[in-house]
């Protein structure tokens, strides 16, 4: 089901649309499935619609998956309706066959002899949207309600005694996210709703704001040969594949073409496997962990290698995580 927010957004498409056609009739009816948030028809054209208020190259990979998804189960052509998006991840969704308008009417649009193309109109949505970013607290608290769907129902000193954050964190968290519907309030306590969307929001803030902070130092294997036999490197204590090697330790799935390791300990330590040396250019990056597990783990949570995949843009990766999502994440 859409937000007002979302309904707002795709009011001011129908306008935008029937304006650029001279006042042609478009009329959109909400939907109250899980795939779409709603139908809008243009002429002899219905399209499956989509709406978000932001996209960027950190949700860019699940937005398109998403659409591909909803066309295969609904065999309607899909319309992304943004509140914003940059010109070039525009021209991207619309080259995966996916039609695309924003706030402002920018817009790249075709299916059958529907064409509409409109570009330079001025969006101000995008500082709308800058107040709603979240902290990093927050990230790593909607990471850990994912991770266990019971946790959210704790009282909130149980939560801040096991994830180290104050009171007054958790319960701005709590709020924003009841405020966005991805928590319900019942008699019988919290739970979240609307995880997929919740995942969704989690992989792009992690991407776009806690990721690139974790990451140490990049090496690279030592030769060729000690790349291909990538498993027979013994991982310190406290280290952890993810991104690729993870998603193929997981089901066997993705030959790695990138290596992630997310660590607890020194990143020095990896050295002390005699496979790989310092490397600024190097295939692996090493991330420091944020999250607490048994340091004898050798393969890093599924939500995690999940948001790595998904931040490649790659069509491989994008697949692997997919097979995550349907063998329970």
């Amino acid at each position: 089901m859409s937000s007002i927010k979302e309904k707002e957004l795709i009011d001011q498409a129908c306008k935008n649309i029937s304006d650029k056609l001279g006042g042609c009739d478009v009329s959109s009816i909400m939907s109250q499935n899980r795939i779409l948030d709603s139908t809008i028809s243009v002429a002899d054209t219905t399209f499956g619609v989509i709406a978000k208020s932001v996209v960027m190259s950190s949700n860019m990979s699940f937005t398109i998956q998403q659409a591909k998804d909803a066309h295969e189960a609904t065999n309607l052509p899909i319309l992304l309706v943004l509140g914003y998006v940059q010109p070039s991840i525009m021209q991207t969704m619309y080259d995966n066959g996916i039609s695309v308008i924003d706030y402002a009417g920018n817009c790249m649009i075709k299916h059958g002899l529907l064409c509409v193309n409109v570009s330079g109109q001025k969006n101000t949505y995008r500082n709308d949207t800058k107040s709603h970013s979240l902290s990093e607290g927050a990230i790593k608290l909607i990471y850990r309600f994912l991770s266990d769907k019971s946790f959210i129902g704790k009282a909130y000193r149980t939560i801040s005694s096991e994830t180290g954050l104050s009171l007054g964190s958790i319960k701005n968290t709590i709020e924003e996210l009841t405020n966005r519907q991805f928590v319900m309030h019942t008699d019988k306590g919290r739970k979240l709703i609307n995880e997929d969307k919740l995942l969704e929001l989690l992989v792009q803030a992690y991407n776009q704001t806690i990721r690139p902070k974790l990451m140490l130092r990049r090496m690279s294997f030592r030769t060729d040969e000690m790349r291909g036999n990538w498993q027979e490197m013994n991982l310190p204590e406290g280290m952890s594949w993810g991104g690729d090697c993870g998603a193929y330790l997981t089901d066997g799935y993705l030959v790695p073409g990138s290596f992630d390791i997310y660590t607890s300990k020194p990143s020095a330590m990896l050295m002390t496997t005699g496979m790989v040396m310092p490397n600024e250019n190097g295939e692996i990056t090493l991330y420091q962990k944020f999250w607490n597990d048994d340091d004898a783990t050798k393969v890093a949570p599924k939500l995690i290698i999940y948001a790595d995949l998904m931040n490649s843009g790659d069509s491989r990766q994008i697949e692997a995580a997919q097979r995550l999502i349907k063998n329970g994440i």
